[in-house]
């Protein structure tokens, strides 16, 4: 059925190969009661996320730490007044409250989460950011896109999450001011641009200006309080918000609000990922890409190492890529930190390990291959795509099927990459703590600097601090 439905309607719908191949994924994994939520119809449990790409850890643990320290923080709780419940208690209710709001039977409160011209794992913790604030503000939540960049919805499908998040493009005059591309043309710096919505408009529209503005988005989600943001307009019908930063743990620093989320039955620990798997529901295009290497990591007993490494937006341009003699080179302080962390967790152990490498360095990927041959599992085929218009002309020139494939391919390796039982991610990159944080394991992930020559991390001790995890970069 989770083919089927899967595969409904779409191109894949008629090809044996990506059915068999899904099936195989499907039955090389123990299967689990799936809860229905009766008011969307849906699963509580992603496709990918949960069914297809459960994720395990066999047995060993650090010997810094106690057995069982590098876990996966439990994300399913008991039923609630006999209605299963997944991440707490508030999914159903705000999925009605939603609904009824779109439908026009209650007062019209929106939150639009806006595309920002950036990197794929930058725009997703800015939308999973502002999800937040509209569920505590009681918001109907949507996103939307404008111009060339590409809309989510080619890569997750909005009428099969558990809300339908879809928003029609917004006229020039209202969503121009939140474009990055404004602030580059008055020559102004981070934090100095601050659009201003029309007067005439007061009552209808707001906006929230988050992009590149970490400790913005720390004092407003880590202090304020949001029913009253943003200042001056927070009554307005619909609050624009355009971020491309996550400071979704800040919340359970807020006095205002942690008491609620807590209530809700959200943790800091499982807030992010519950969040995602409420709202993301992969299309077919990802979970056809997907399938390809979680089959090859779906052996149970084997300890998954990811390794992530992101050389920079050049990697994106073939012809300026750097070669492989050089990729290997600087990768090779990720490659050690993997194999130091074989070591102490599969010593002794007599199982099999696996390292899963992704990469913006197609000829990396390639390299390594051919360098350590099945120890890695690598895509040595999919030439990336940035999908930042800014950075790949080639996508944003109405070529939707290349914009849906660079961010469908871009879904499939975080999800992937979620498999995997400890990780190894660039500090200047958000890509591969997305994943590592949809692991749910909150003590396995090291990070270090591709840009600093950080190459001192001590793989042999505790992994990176979770606020430390959270905070770098574009956030969590």
């Amino acid at each position: 059925p989770v083919i089927s439905q899967t595969l409904k309607g779409s191109r894949y719908e008629q090809d044996s190969s990506t059915r068999d191949e899904l099936r195989s994924v499907l039955f090389n994994h123990s299967c689990r009661p799936v809860p229905i939520d009766e008011t969307t119809g849906h699963s509580n449990f992603d496709v990918l996320g949960a069914s297809v790409l459960p994720v395990r850890l066999g047995a060993g643990a650090l010997p810094f730490e106690r057995p069982g320290s590098i876990r996966r923080e439990p994300a399913v709780q008991e039923e609630t007044k006999g209605v299963p419940s997944r991440c707490g208690t508030w999914q159903r209710q705000y999925a009605t409250f939603h609904k009824r709001t779109l439908r026009g039977e209650l007062q019209p409160r929106y939150v639009v989460s806006v595309a920002v011209q950036a990197g794929l794992a930058d725009r997703l913790v800015g939308t999973i950011q502002t999800f937040f604030y509209a569920i505590i503000t009681k918001r109907a939540f949507q996103i939307t896109t404008y111009d060339s960049i590409p809309g989510l919805e080619l890569a997750f499908d909005p009428t099969r999450s558990q809300i339908n998040w879809l928003r029609a493009p917004i006229e020039e005059e209202i969503i121009g001011p939140l474009k990055f591309s404004r602030q580059q043309e008055l020559g102004l710096q981070d934090g100095e641009y601050h659009p201003v919505i029309d007067v005439k408009y007061k009552t209808k529209w707001a906006y929230m200006y988050l992009i590149n503005d970490m400790a913005k988005s720390a004092e407003i989600f880590g202090g304020s309080n949001l029913l009253y943001e943003p200042a001056g307009y927070h009554e307005s019908e619909t609050v624009l918000v355009a971020s491309n930063r996550g400071q979704v743990l800040k919340l359970f620093d807020n006095p205002n609000h942690r008491d609620t989320l807590e209530e809700w039955g959200l943790s800091r620990l499982t807030a992010f990922q519950c969040a995602w798997e409420y709202i993301f529901h992969p299309q077919p295009g990802v979970v056809a890409h997907a399938a390809r290497m979680a089959n090859k990591l779906s052996t149970p007993t084997a300890l998954k190492v990811g390794i992530q490494v992101r050389f920079g937006d050049a990697e994106f341009n073939q012809s300026a890529a750097t070669d492989s003699e050089a990729a290997l080179e600087r990768a090779e302080p990720y490659f050690r930190c993997a194999r130091d962390l074989e070591a102490q967790i599969a010593v002794g152990a007599d199982r099999p390990v696996i390292w899963y490498l992704i990469s913006d360095s197609l000829n990396l990927r390639k390299a390594a291959q051919a360098k350590f041959g099945n120890k890695i599992v690598a895509d040595t085929q999919t030439q990336p795509h940035h999908v930042d218009c800014n950075n790949a002309v080639a996508v944003c020139t109405g070529k939707r099927r290349l914009q849906a494939h660079a961010l469908q391919t871009a879904v499939a390796d975080i999800l992937t990459f979620a498999m995997t039982d400890v990780q190894v991610v660039t500090t200047e990159s958000g890509f591969g703590r997305i994943g590592g944080w949809l692991s749910g394991r909150t003590k396995a992930m090291w990070q270090m600097s591709i840009l600093q020559g950080d190459w001192q991390v001590n793989c042999g001790g505790p992994p990176d601090l979770v606020e430390n995890l959270s905070g770098n970069w574009s956030g969590i």
